[in-house]
Formats: structure tokens, C-alpha cells, sequence
């Protein structure tokens, strides 16, 4: 009976060492780094409906010489085809080894307007109606806006899972005209280059 208590107990040992560790990944290195892959994108205009698309995805992360980035600094570019959207901010790794962004919301706004203006121009075709869209305001709440990314690395290989959600507002002369969301899934190939 003891010999089969000891050799339960070393299993069970033996269990959650292995248990532990394939629970434990190499940290990911990401300043100077660069990572490509593809994902989907979809805008939704508050009623009027949404469109999704196909997407490369590329991100840097600092310092870099091309593109130039200072240290702290990260470019990542979701690109249609047609058009990109560029949404730039700064990077850190906090004390648990996590991934912490900061956006440049001003940049996004612009970078956002330009977007929606492409998607109703060039996706949706909808010609002239789209004229209003660079005179229009772009607001946008900091706490809403959402990137995630979260670095992997096992056994020497080096993966990224990436998404985010940008919701803001149309205004013109003080006056909200349409609320619009525009957010993306990278899909699970984003690898570092």
C-alpha cells in the first residue's frame, strides 16, 4: 500500500512538472522586430450595414531604421490592397513580460477618415455621397479604442495573435451623422520575419 501511495505522489509529481512546463513560453523579444501575416478587416457603419475584407497585416516594433521608429515606437499597417490603414503609438513590456500600447489617437482619426472614405468610394462604389467624408469631423473616445497583441514563442518559433476594434463618430458642425466601428482579426500565420 505505501509503495503505491509513493508512486502515485512521484506521478503526480512528475504530472505537474510537465504540466508547468509546457504552461511556460519563451518570452517573445520584440523591440527591432518585425512581423507579417494576413487577417480580415471589417467596417460596420451603424445602420447602414458592414463590409469585411482581406487584409496583410505588418507590424514593427522599434528602433528601426525602415521605417523610422525611435525605440518605444510601433507602426502596424493593414493594408486592403488598395488602401492601408497605418495605426502608430508606443510599446513597452511591463513587469510580467506583457505587451502594453499606447495609440496615437490623433493619427488614428486621420488615418480612419481616410479608411471610411476608401470603403465608400472604392469598395461600396457609392461615388459623389462620399464627398462630405474629409469634411467631417472625426471623434473618437482613447478608452475604446482596443489592440491587443500577444507574442508566443515555442520551441524557436516566434508567433503573434493580433486584433483590434476602433469605434468612432462622423460629426459635422457639432452634430454626430454616423457612428462607425472598424476592426480586425489577424489570422493565425503572423510570424516574425
Amino acid at each position: 500500500m505505501a509503495a503505491l501511495l509513493r508512486a502515485s505522489c512521484a506521478f503526480v509529481l512528475v504530472w505537474l512538472a510537465a504540466a508547468a512546463g509546457a504552461r511556460a513560453a519563451d518570452p517573445v523579444s520584440f523591440p527591432g522586430s518585425s512581423w507579417s501575416g494576413t487577417g480580415v478587416i471589417a467596417a460596420n457603419i451603424k445602420d447602414a450595414g458592414k463590409v469585411v475584407g482581406e487584409i496583410a497585416f505588418d507590424l514593427d516594433f522599434g528602433p528601426q531604421a525602415d521605417p523610422a521608429l525611435a525605440a518605444d515606437q510601433f507602426l502596424l499597417v493593414l493594408d486592403d490592397g488598395m488602401e492601408s490603414l497605418d495605426v502608430t503609438g508606443t510599446w513597452a513590456v511591463d513587469e510580467k513580460g506583457r505587451l502594453v500600447l499606447a495609440l496615437d489617437v490623433n493619427a488614428l482619426a486621420a488615418e480612419l477618415s481616410a479608411v471610411t472614405l476608401h470603403v465608400c468610394v472604392d469598395v461600396l462604389g457609392l461615388g459623389p455621397e462620399c464627398d462630405l467624408i474629409p469634411l467631417l469631423d472625426v471623434i473618437l473616445d482613447p478608452t475604446k479604442q482596443k489592440l491587443k497583441l500577444k507574442g508566443k514563442s515555442k520551441d524557436g518559433l516566434e508567433s503573434l495573435k493580433a486584433k483590434g476594434k476602433f469605434p468612432f463618430a462622423f460629426f459635422w458642425e457639432g452634430e454626430p451623422v454616423a457612428r462607425v466601428s472598424i476592426g480586425f482579426k489577424a489570422n493565425r500565420d503572423v510570424t516574425r520575419d
